[in-house]
């Protein structure tokens, strides 16, 4: 060989050494799984041609004899050192072309290490989410409101649903959450009957209770009819021992006004007899002040005059009693000023006296 041929190889040579010194260079110092390196490193260079290199980094796969888990940046170093010793003069150039493909950002070690790096926050990301979601059904279980606990459940299934967690992992927590909503829909079947006892419990009460105001009802409508009854026969019996010694005008007056003849509403015709006595006392007011008024005056003093009767042949009364009465109510009349005030009014005496007829009218019947 000729001189400049020799120096011609020798440069080359320099340069395949230059170019795979440099190529060492790109190899990071980040120390390999001692698993995987040593199995890369055992590895016979013959499997480690350059020029039959396939891109055989899939998931699922064992690229070299090492998973496809395995693989992580200091696992493509090794790879890379022990290509780096299986280089011979031959085949370094296509080592060189491995060597920057493997570390091209597009290449296998990129691609796997952002695909692991992204499994590995995902496998983060679920395990957070399935800590949540049995943090979730834990915390369900100690709800005392059904409602509530139904909505929280229904909150979890829709994170179980939209989740993207392995299916294994989404059968798991489904028996979970399916004993969560087995164990609920037996506490609202139970609820469901403790309220629909409680509520026929209240309707027996109740029907019960309005049975017992019904009968109560019926017993003091049958008492008080029974009194009424009573009271009837007590009067009729009280006007049929007392009827032949009346006259024949308080007889009549009794027959219009059926209801004095019990002895009990004496009371009544004493207010009646007051009520008549004051107008009489209101109309001589007006005969002194206008004149006139006669009839009127006349009228009320033969209704007194029949219930005065009324009351002591009747009654009971003595006369002694409807003077003192009368006294009684004119005293009271004169304390309170109100003769002395109509007086001092002529309108409005005026105005009481023309009344008078409408205010007598209301007491008692003296039609006939």
């Amino acid at each position: 060989m000729s001189s400049p041929r020799r120096l011609i190889l020798h440069r080359r040579c320099c340069v395949s050494a230059a170019v795979l010194i440099a190529a060492v260079s790109l190899v990071t110092t980040a120390r390999a799984d001692p698993e995987a390196a040593a199995r890369l490193d055992a590895l016979p260079c013959a499997s480690l041609d350059p020029t039959t290199y396939v891109d055989l980094w899939r998931p699922g796969q064992t690229p070299y004899g090492v998973p496809f888990a395995s693989w992580d940046r200091s696992t493509f170093d090794a790879l890379k050192a022990r290509l780096l010793g299986c280089a011979t003069p031959a085949n370094r150039q296509r080592t060189l072309m491995v060597l920057r493909y493997l570390d091209d950002p597009y290449g296998p070690a990129s691609r796997v290490t952002r695909q692991q790096e992204d499994q590995r926050s995902a496998t983060a990301r679920n395990a957070a989410l399935v800590e949540e979601i049995q943090a979730d059904l834990a915390a369900v279980g100690g709800e005392p409101d059904l409602i509530q606990r139904r909505g929280r459940l229904m909150r979890v299934t829709t994170k179980i649903d939209t989740s993207r967690l392995p299916t294994d992992t989404q059968l798991h927590l489904r028996a979970e959450l399916n004993q969560q909503n087995t164990a609920l829909a037996a506490a609202e079947t139970a609820q469901a009957q403790a309220r629909e006892t409680a509520e026929r419990q209240r309707r027996v009460a109740e029907a019960q209770a309005s049975a017992d105001r019904q009968a109560a009802a019926q017993r003091r409508q049958a008492e008080a009819e029974a009194q009424a009854t009573a009271a009837a026969e007590a009067a009729t019996r009280y006007y049929q021992e007392r009827q032949a010694r009346l006259s024949p005008d308080v007889v009549a007056f009794l027959v219009r006004n059926p209801v004095l003849q019990a002895p009990a509403t004496r009371p009544d015709v004493v207010k009646g007899l007051g009520v008549l006595d004051s107008m009489g006392l209101t109309l001589d007011a007006c005969r002194e002040s206008f004149g006139g008024f006669r009839a009127e005056w006349t009228e009320v003093q033969r209704r007194m005059g029949l219930l005065q009767r009324l009351l002591i042949t009747y009654y009971g009364m003595t006369p002694e009693d409807l003077t003192q009465a009368a006294q009684a109510l004119r005293t009271r009349m004169r304390e309170a000023g109100l003769l002395t005030s109509l007086k001092a009014d002529p309108l409005a005496l005026r105005q009481t006296c023309e009344g008078a007829a409408i205010v007598t009218a209301t007491v008692f019947d003296f039609s006939g």
